[in-house]
């Protein structure tokens, strides 16, 4: 385009750029415009941008500064996250700053509304499973599992007690879910996948347990819901593994009976680490026999003559046959 062209356009915008919006008469639309388009223009304060549409009869209308600078709404406040529930939910979070007002075109202070201070939600409160072998207990193995309870096992997640059967209707009794009776003859809860937040009892989670081939979803321990015991030392009373820390088992704790934490050996140097606080014997490794109730040797406590004392809490129990007498509860 030519300078003189160039020149032409320039007092054109400027022309409509100025279009009056005091009342005066309205300027005609620049060459080319469409009616109904927006076309920048300059306020009365002489500096502030705003806007006007191209009229039906191709006139400017009066510059509109009603949304030069637009009042911004208070944003909502975000409360910090909840701290992560404990056995009683935790405590609400902080609430997140108030909006500020804006501006208005002359200057003056908008009443935006301000963003909400609130705290955040309460954390949820969390179902810790068991650890002494009822049912939801969790578990490592069915000796875990009190009489009539065996460990459920089926694909990831925490593995827990639950009742055996040989038919739905032997689940009935179970609370919390709607129980039916799995191929493996254990209590189950089928649910639908891992948005499924509705079909499991508390302390449980919709987990995949199938593997290739169609997803099959049963409820399986939450990892959430699993608080790893303080574990309990050797030979103190255990009903379940899970209470004797990581290396150790629970012996003897089957049909309802409390059972001692102990480690499996293979002679009695396996032993000379477990100590108690009371008595008067040292462990030594022997098999597993009628107290103890395992096909293993394992660490225990002989008390076979008169002055042998057995730690707080435990008592000399007589063997059967051939079996040494050993401290138990």
């Amino acid at each position: 385009m030519h300078m003189k062209n160039w020149i032409v356009v320039a007092l054109l915008v400027v022309a409509w750029a100025c279009g009056d919006d005091s009342g005066g008469g309205a300027a005609a639309c620049p060459m080319g415009t469409e009616t109904g388009a927006e076309l920048p223009c300059v306020c009365g304060d002489g500096g502030t941008p705003g806007t006007q549409i191209c009229q039906a009869d191709m006139k400017l209308a009066a510059c509109d500064c009603s949304s030069a600078m637009p009042s911004s709404t208070g944003g909502n406040g975000s409360g910090m996250t909840g701290s992560t529930g404990g056995t009683g939910g935790g405590a609400g979070g902080t609430g997140g700053s108030g909006g500020m007002p804006a501006m208005n075109a002359d200057g003056g202070m908008m009443l935006a509304d301000g963003g909400t201070d609130a705290g955040g939600d309460a954390g949820s409160p969390v179902t810790l499973l068991p650890t002494d072998g009822n049912q939801l207990s969790v578990c490592a193995g069915g000796r875990d599992c009190n009489k009539g309870l065996d460990c459920y096992q089926a694909g990831g997640g925490v593995d827990f007690c639950t009742a055996a059967c040989t038919a739905d209707t032997d689940c009935a009794k179970l609370a919390g879910a709607d129980w039916t009776c799995s191929p493996d003859g254990l209590c189950e809860v089928e649910c639908a996948g891992a948005t499924d937040t509705m079909s499991c009892p508390d302390g449980l989670e919709c987990t995949r347990t199938g593997g290739f081939g169609p997803a099959a979803f049963r409820c399986k321990g939450a990892d959430s819901a699993v608080v790893p015991p303080t574990a309990t030392p050797a030979f103190g009373s255990c009903m379940s593994s899970m209470a004797c820390g990581t290396g150790r088992i629970c012996v003897g704790a089957v049909m309802g009976r409390t059972g001692f934490c102990s480690e499996t050996c293979m002679d009695d140097a396996d032993c000379t680490a477990l100590t108690t606080s009371s008595g008067n014997l040292k462990a030594t490794c022997e098999f597993g026999g009628i107290l103890m109730m395992t096909l293993t040797s394992n660490c225990a406590l002989k008390c076979e003559s008169p002055t042998d004392k057995c730690p707080d809490g435990m008592k000399c129990k007589m063997g059967v046959g051939p079996a040494p007498n050993l401290c138990g509860y």
